[in-house]
């Protein structure tokens, strides 16, 4: 028998299916006026691609925190370095 609080945490923990969606989604069709024309993976990719790393680099490195981390300072940091 599982807790309620066991059940909530199981409802609330994304799957790797879901996850893959959400990041893969390239949506198509024109844009509210005020809206931003790139997606948030087409912003991303520019920069992965401007520090010479592929999305597949990334999606590795996503999978190690510190890996992560070093990526995500990169991406973030003011130089663009």
């Amino acid at each position: 028998m599982t807790s309620n609080s066991e059940s909530r945490k199981e409802a609330a923990r994304p799957t790797p299916l879901l996850t893959t969606r959400r990041t893969k989604w390239n949506p198509q069709g024109e844009r509210k006026r005020g809206r931003p024309r790139n997606s948030w993976r087409r912003d991303t990719e520019a920069e992965i691609n401007r520090q010479g790393k592929t999305w597949s680099q990334i999606e590795r490195a996503a999978q190690d925190r510190v890996g992560w981390r070093i990526v995500v300072d990169g991406l973030c940091s003011p130089g663009g370095s």
